[in-house]
């Protein structure tokens, strides 16, 4: 590791400095490092004994605060970008997409990972459409409303709709409208009209692309099997939305009681875990830790699939791949 960092620094002084900011070695994701600075005692009242442990970011912090320890089980973080994350044992690495980190809940001797892909123009988009769509009030549940005017798999229309440059896929901003025809699985290019059907079928074509693009996006990076998803983010609240992601997916959703927050929640649990044990002196599971703190049920089941609607998207979304692969790079 530090020999990379002075490849990537311009000065030896510069590598030295980064280097002590690094620490001596890699350490675990549940050690405890030291106590906490002078300079928070002092300002904020923190203990002078209070711990220091390696922590994370909130990604990595929400796999704990949705309850998230087994492999198959998958976290969407519906935000101004979405996040689609999960553990798994079989990491599929791809230098066009993804990211893998080694799973910050459990030993290394167990060889999980975390993957993970980021999608930019998530909420930011769906509430782009929102504003363009919903004439009377301009509000979710308008946009709600309009979005159960259509059937599942939108009579075959689908698209990309970049309002920035994509992260996953990489590509150029744009908006990329087709038709599928579902007899013949042949599809064509097609622009969206301006009639209030045309609007209906755009909002339901939007959600649809996105939620789509997870799943294709997953099995990419080797993450095929879904058993369950836990949803957080603004858009978690929108009970609409993650029906429509349980049918693509084929799987039910949860959401934690706590509310949208799961990252905060993640952090304390994980802090807490650290906590005990480096007072154990020894691991103990992520899991056992933070249900004896954590008795209450952290989680409620919001939406099921529907798996007659589920053989609709699973004929789509290939064709849709096939039409991914065509978009304009950076």
């Amino acid at each position: 590791m530090y020999e990379q960092v002075q490849l990537v620094v311009a000065s030896q002084t510069k590598a030295s400095q980064i280097k002590s900011k690094l620490g001596e070695k890699p350490v675990k994701s549940f050690e405890c490092v030291g106590c906490i600075s002078p300079y928070f005692v002092g300002k904020y009242g923190f203990s002078k004994a209070c711990n220091v442990t390696v922590f994370s970011g909130d990604n990595c912090c929400s796999l704990v605060g949705l309850g998230v320890f087994e492999c198959g089980d998958v976290c969407v973080s519906l935000g101004t970008s979405d996040t689609v994350f999960a553990l798994t044992a079989t990491p599929k690495p791809s230098y066009q997409e993804g990211f893998f980190l080694c799973s910050p809940i459990h030993p290394p001797k167990d060889n999980t990972f975390m993957a993970m892909s980021v999608f930019k123009n998530g909420s930011v988009v769906r509430e782009h459409y929102k504003n363009i769509c919903c004439h009377e009030t301009g509000s979710w549940a308008e946009f709600n409303q309009l979005l159960t005017k259509t059937k599942p798999g939108n009579e075959g229309h689908l698209g990309f709709y970049f309002v920035d440059a994509e992260i996953t896929p990489t590509c150029k901003p744009g908006i990329y409208q087709y038709h599928v025809d579902l007899r013949t699985n042949e599809s064509k290019e097609h622009k969206a009209g301006k009639s209030a059907e045309d609007e209906y079928a755009l909002i339901r074509s939007v959600v649809e692309s996105q939620f789509m693009s997870f799943k294709s996006h997953l099995n990419f990076i080797g993450l095929k099997q879904c058993k369950r998803i836990f949803a957080t983010g603004g858009g978690s609240s929108n009970k609409t939305l993650l029906q429509i992601l349980a049918d693509i997916f084929g799987a039910d959703v949860y959401v934690v009681v706590s509310g949208p927050d799961s990252a905060a929640k993640g952090a304390a649990l994980r802090a807490m875990h650290a906590y005990v044990c480096e007072k154990e002196k020894k691991f103990l599971p992520v899991q056992e830790v933070c249900n004896k703190f954590n008795q209450e049920k952290s989680y409620v089941k919001i939406a099921s699939p529907n798996l007659e609607v589920l053989g609709v998207y699973e004929k789509l979304l290939p064709i849709r791949t096939q039409l991914e692969a065509k978009l304009p790079g950076l």
